[in-house]
């Protein structure tokens, strides 16, 4: 205990606080009080990132509550760590900390109940041991009156440090509101910034709900979702052979940014292929967990720098230059809305159903934009939609069931209530869940199914190429004839992505597939994309179609509530059109038409048409399959998949020529 420095200044009156920030359970059980530590007052430097708009969850590593009453001893306190543990700020000014994945502990209205002498707890990093110095923020918080009616006080310790510095930003603007103007700090907590001088928002900020944002980071921030995606063998395979293929070319000595990196696999491929650095960079909790991983690994350890958010911001942009700069030597300098082009490669994996759902593609894009230098590459570097109609009776009447429960005549006396008049209400929701599923090939009708290309590498003059205000509003026109007497029941899609160093494959120069008959309208309107045909060239795809190895995305199907119904022969024209959502997600239309000639009684031709039509929320699914079985390969197969083999498959035992690798 001895060499401590002595306090400035005495703790408050009504406890003596814990002083040091600790890390670990066993730590957290040592006497109140070990370890020299300082309270930082409000209005430092340091107070914090600008205030968040509540709702918001701030997790916690621990949760103490300090004795207030009279007669308690000093320093006398109970550790109420049960993990998780997290502080919800809620929309109607509460705050709730909660432990053991629920269970509240505390609710108290912020700006009635809450004490302004919120302060910020730090250990003496010159003082303490390496085993003891942490990034870990504490705050004091005393509860004047919580639900209960009870005075209350509570050392709280967030797993990020910014995290600290937001709560204690929130905490004391509730109650300065009437005394004083609210203050706001840059996103990395560095000094006060005047109200009419704060940054404006970022562009994912702009286009995206913050609701929906906080649900998609949690989502992502799940070690079982994590997971499925690393089972799938197809994607985390296709990656890591794409990766260590092109290792020379792209990855060895280079700079590399990840753009949600999740578990941060991609990064630890990038890295094992030779990277000089590996920019890790990931908005949601699995951050930590990222983290943890990269620090488990020696060989990872040294490259691959974690970075917590989102790869527009600011914050993120001075993480990766302040880095360049220490280990890279670069001298160039960023301010607002300078760029960083330092990076030689992209990697990412940003595709969602139907390619661009999720609308993480545009993050891609923006990164792309931000980092990436003149001549760098990108993996994948680009993507391609696949539209076929097929014919499906058994879907068809599976979905009309999952609606009869509104039309039966049981529910015409429903505990002596009528529900049929919901009957077509319920029938039309079920017909616009987009169908993720996994299907057979023979059900597709069409002769040839209709690809669309959009490449993400800058600087390609192609018309293909696409910028992230591109993928506002995309619409994807084709024609295509029917090879048999049938019922067009919908239209299903699959997607793949190439992956390809610059110069060895169709990537590198632009419109190279020879698809003159793509064009791109202005950005008001949209982007257009027709049927593209790429020439063989030294790539690696990663598909989603039918007949080949299923994978977490399985495919994706359009439903018509009202078939079609077509002679074998027949020509029709159709568009699938998707306006991007701020939920993070795309409304998609689907239509087809038929035109049809007949001959009259006199003799003259008349001309009807047949239509058919649906709209569809892909934020609203239904998942007709969850698991994907991936059995055992061939030898032959192994090889195509994830050996050096870059020839189509053969296919002909499936009647079309899908996506191939």
């Amino acid at each position: 205990m001895g060499g401590k420095k002595p306090r400035i200044k005495g703790p408050p009156v009504w406890s003596e606080p814990l002083l040091t920030a600790l890390t670990e359970r066993e730590d957290r059980e040592t006497e109140v009080g070990r370890g020299g530590g300082k309270a930082k007052q409000l209005g430092t430097p340091s107070a914090g990132k600008p205030t968040p708009t509540p709702p918001a969850r701030f997790h916690l590593s621990v949760v103490r509550e300090l004795h207030t009453g009279a007669g308690s001893m000093t320093g006398a306190s109970i550790d109420h760590t049960v993990a998780p543990a997290w502080l919800d700020l809620t929309g109607d000014g509460d705050a709730i900390v909660s432990i053991a994945g629920g269970c509240p502990v505390a609710q108290w209205k912020v700006s009635e109940n809450t004490s302004a002498d919120v302060s910020v707890l730090c250990g003496d990093e010159e003082e303490a041991p390496s085993s003891r110095k942490t990034n870990a923020v504490s705050l004091v918080v005393r509860v004047k009156r919580d639900a209960n009616g009870q005075t209350r006080a509570f050392v709280l310790q967030f797993t990020k440090k910014e995290d600290g510095y937001t709560v204690q930003e929130i905490l004391t603007t509730e109650n300065e509101k009437k005394e004083k103007k609210p203050r706001s700090c840059d996103e990395a907590g560095r000094g006060d910034v005047e109200p009419e001088k704060e940054k404006k928002k970022d562009v994912f900020e702009e286009k995206i709900n913050p609701t929906s944002a906080r649900a998609y980071f949690d989502y992502y921030a799940s070690i079982a979702e994590q997971q499925n995606m690393l089972q799938d063998r197809v994607r985390t395979g296709t990656y890591f052979t794409a990766i260590m293929e092109h290792a020379l070319e792209s990855f060895k000595d280079k700079i590399v940014l990840d753009v949600g990196a999740g578990s941060g696999i991609l990064s630890c491929f990038a890295a094992l292929a030779g990277a000089k650095r590996v920019y890790a960079v990931e908005a949601s909790g699995m951050a930590t967990s990222c983290e943890s991983l990269v620090r488990s690994d020696k060989r990872l350890a040294g490259v691959i720098k974690v970075i917590k958010g989102r790869v527009e911001s600011d914050f993120v942009r001075r993480e990766i230059l302040d880095d360049l700069r220490r280990v890279g030597g670069v001298e160039s300098t960023v301010d607002g809305d300078a760029c960083v082009k330092n990076i030689d490669t992209l990697i990412s994996e940003p595709m969602g159903t139907l390619l661009f759902n999720e609308r993480m593609i545009e993050s891609y894009l923006v990164a792309r934009d931000i980092y990436l230098k003149q001549g760098g590459d990108m993996f994948p570097s680009k993507g391609r939609v696949h539209v076929s109609l097929y014919e499906d009776e058994t879907l068809r009447r599976e979905i009309a069931e999952k609606a009869s429960f509104w039309n039966s005549n049981s529910s015409r006396d429903f505990y002596g209530v009528d529900l049929t008049c919901l009957g077509k209400k319920a029938t039309a929701h079920y017909f616009a869940q987009p169908v993720v599923d996994a299907f057979a090939p023979g059900i597709l009708v069409s002769n040839v199914p209709s690809t669309f290309e959009f490449d993400f590498l800058p600087g390609v003059s192609g018309v293909n190429h696409v910028d992230a205000d591109d993928l506002k509003f995309i619409s994807m026109p084709y024609q295509q004839t029917v090879t048999r007497n049938c019922t067009v029941h919908g239209v299903a899609t699959w997607f793949d992505v190439e992956f390809s160093a610059r110069g060895s494959g169709n990537s590198s120069s632009g419109n190279a597939s020879g698809n003159s008959s793509v064009r791109k309208q202005s950005r008001s309107e949209g982007s257009s994309f027709k049927k593209s045909e790429s020439s063989p060239s030294k790539t690696r795809w990663l598909t989603t179609a039918p007949g080949l190895p299923t994978t977490h995305w399985f495919q994706m199907r359009l439903p018509f509530q009202v078939p079609l119904a077509l002679k074998k022969g027949q020509p029709v024209t159709g568009k699938v059109e998707l306006t991007g959502l701020p939920n993070q997600s795309y409304e998609v239309v689907s239509s087809l038409e038929e035109e049809e000639t007949s001959v009259a009684f006199n003799g003259r031709k008349q001309q009807s048409q047949k239509t058919a039509k649906g709209t569809y929320n892909l934020k609203d699914p239904y998942y007709r399959q969850l698991l994907f079985p991936q059995p055992g390969y061939t030898m032959a197969q192994t090889k195509r998949w994830f050996g050096d083999e870059t020839a189509e498959p053969d296919s002909g035992a499936n009647g079309f020529r899908g996506a191939t690798r």
